[in-house]
């Protein structure tokens, strides 16, 4: 029925939308692809929700192929399939990393595409590029705490040590009480960084609060035995 009137009405787009979700919800994502092609092509290629959705198939064809290649990999055990697996984890970051550009090109002042990007770039060892788009979406209440993390593990692998630090311990604050996960990785990264500076007091206060709030999280234990033998 929608490809009919697909064909009589070839410039309603919301026709492409529903009949690639439908496609999308079948798991048939290169079908999906080739409607949401047809309706960018319809609209003169400049109606946006078509052009997101189609890059959020593209995205999630990417990643299924990425997890199909990995398990090959792990159950073959061959140079050649673990090669292939890095080759397409590849394709897929860089297309991540171009959709995400493009939309905060197209949405300066939206902070969670910023943060999405950051991600992206981090992901692909661009820690000062990511450091800047964190630093424009960390004023997001719903994000702060995760934002805050992200860029003290980007100032941490760009040995910015001080700010790093400051922005795990600012990563600690925004996230008790709120939300447990952050909390413990950001302590956790905290206490190492103060581990490998030799600040035994202040790693030994980090792990401690850590040990206390899940004692099996990692090798905590086994850092504060560390630390108790300094």
């Amino acid at each position: 029925k929608l490809e009919r009137e697909m064909t009589r009405h070839p410039d309603v787009i919301s026709n492409y939308l529903e009949l690639a979700e439908l496609h999308v919800q079948a798991g048939s994502l290169d079908q999906a692809a080739e409607v949401l092609e047809k309706g960018l092509q319809a609209s003169g290629g400049g109606d946006l929700t078509v052009r997101e959705k189609l890059e959020d198939v593209q995205l999630e064809h990417g990643l299924r192929q990425l997890a199909i290649a990995e398990q090959r990999a792990a159950d073959e055990g061959t140079d050649q399939a673990a090669t292939l697996a890095k080759r397409i984890k590849s394709e897929v970051n860089q297309r991540e990393l171009e959709i995400y550009h493009a939309r905060c090109e197209r949405n300066p002042g939206n902070a969670p595409l910023r943060f999405e990007f950051g991600v992206r770039l981090k992901k692909a060892g661009k820690f000062k590029e990511a450091i800047q788009a964190f630093q424009t979406a960390r004023n997001d209440p719903k994000r702060r705490a995760n934002t805050l993390l992200e860029l003290g593990e980007c100032f941490h692998h760009s040995k910015r040590y001080e700010l790093a630090m400051t922005n795990y311990v600012a990563a600690i604050e925004a996230a008790a009480d709120r939300d447990a996960d952050t909390e413990k990785l950001a302590r956790y990264r905290a206490g190492v960084l103060a581990m490998g500076l030799k600040e035994w007091e202040e790693a030994k206060t980090h792990l401690t609060t850590l040990a206390d709030l899940d004692y099996g999280y990692r090798d905590v234990a086994e850092r504060l035995d560390k630390i108790a033998q300094m």
